[in-house]
């Protein structure tokens, strides 16, 4: 598999070195806090799908937490709803920072669109990360996962922060999917660009379970304020993906306005 890695650098004025590029582009991460007896949710499923019909897994990766109340629910997925204090569904969570709140009644197709959702996708898509994650192996049959997390940044550091292990199962039925069935909690603690640590893990794997729809999902978190700063999948990626970061602040320019004419 070819990837291109493209880090974009605009300079104004005075010229940036590379060495101040030490970072990783961002993938965005989405959590989907539902439930099977949600009226609205099926609006929330059909708008994230219309998010990854525009974005590759390199670029966006969903993964739904069903509350136990209903089907496909566990302690598990209970204890990630409650960790962003959800109430109520469906509630999307970007990042770990960016809450959407709400479904499509009848007659409405605002979230169902994706149009709640795309916006906060794309603001984020040039956004940089100070680690990368790479899923080494995985076998969805015996649950073994292994995964390193590298550090890119020359000042950022990790220190007790969150790392989290997701598995999924798609197409459970027409509606359901990238449902989560189990997640492994563990902490982080890593700094100096260059540095990384190896994690083996196993998830519990039901047999029941079709492993040719399970998939992993492995995510860094910060403990204090929440904020998802890599995610990593196993889904299929394009031969070719083009990624990019802008590793500073964005400013949106508009254009220029006339001045008062010069008199002759």
């Amino acid at each position: 598999m070819r990837r291109a890695l493209v880090l974009v650098c605009l300079m104004l004025g005075a010229a940036a070195p590379l060495a101040a590029l030490d970072a990783y582009p961002k993938t965005t991460l989405a959590e989907d806090a539902t439930a099977t007896w949600c009226q609205y949710c099926p609006s929330a499923y059909a708008g994230l799908e219309v998010v990854h019909t525009q974005y590759n897994y390199r670029e966006f990766i969903s993964a739904r937490y069903y509350a136990s109340s209903g089907s496909y629910g566990s302690p598990e997925t209970d204890a990630a709803i409650a960790y962003y204090g959800i109430t109520g569904y469906p509630t999307v969570v970007f990042n770990g920072q960016t809450k959407v709140v709400g479904g499509d009644p009848p007659g409405s197709t605002y979230y169902a669109s994706g149009a709640a959702y795309l916006p906060i996708v794309k603001a984020a898509y040039f956004d940089p990360a100070p680690v990368r994650i790479e899923i080494n192996s995985f076998d969805p049959v015996s649950g073994d996962i292994q995964s390193t997390v590298t550090m890119y940044s020359e000042t950022d550091t990790l220190a007790g922060d969150h790392i989290r292990f997701v598995l999924l199962e798609d197409n459970l039925t027409s509606v359901h999917t990238h449902a989560t069935r189990d997640i492994i909690n563990d902490t982080i603690t890593l700094a100096g660009a260059g540095n990384s640590l190896v994690f083996t893990k196993s998830f519990d794997v039901d047999p029941g379970w079709n492993p040719a729809n399970l998939h992993a999902v492995v995510f860094v978190q910060r403990a204090a304020d929440k904020e998802v700063l890599q995610a990593a999948s196993n889904f299929p990626e394009p031969d070719y993906s083009l990624r990019a970061m802008v590793p500073f602040d964005r400013v949106k320019i508009g254009p220029s306005e006339p001045g008062p004419r010069a008199r002759p």
